[in-house]
C-alpha cells in the first residue's frame, strides 16, 4: 500500500474506533472510475476495508471522449 494511503488508513482507524462520524471528500484525483489501476483499487480497498462507501458514483466530468470521477464525497 502506498505510504500516503497508510497514514490516511490509521487516521480513518483513530476515527471510526472513537465513534466519530466521518466524511471523506475533496478532489483527490483518484479516478474511481479506473478500478483496474494499482492506486485506485488500493485507495478503494482501503476504504471499503474501514467501511466507507462512496456517495458519488457516477462519472463527475463528461467530455465527448472521456469521463471521470475524481471528486470524492
Amino acid at each position: 500500500m502506498l505510504l500516503v494511503f497508510e497514514t490516511h488508513k490509521k487516521q480513518l482507524e483513530t476515527l471510526n474506533s472513537k465513534g466519530k462520524e466521518v466524511l471523506i471528500l475533496g478532489d483527490v484525483n483518484i479516478d474511481f472510475l479506473k478500478y483496474k489501476d494499482m492506486q485506485t483499487s488500493e485507495y478503494l480497498d482501503m476504504l471499503f476495508d474501514l467501511g466507507f462507501m462512496p456517495v458519488i458514483t457516477k462519472a463527475t466530468r463528461l467530455t465527448d471522449h472521456t469521463s471521470s470521477l475524481i471528486d470524492h464525497i
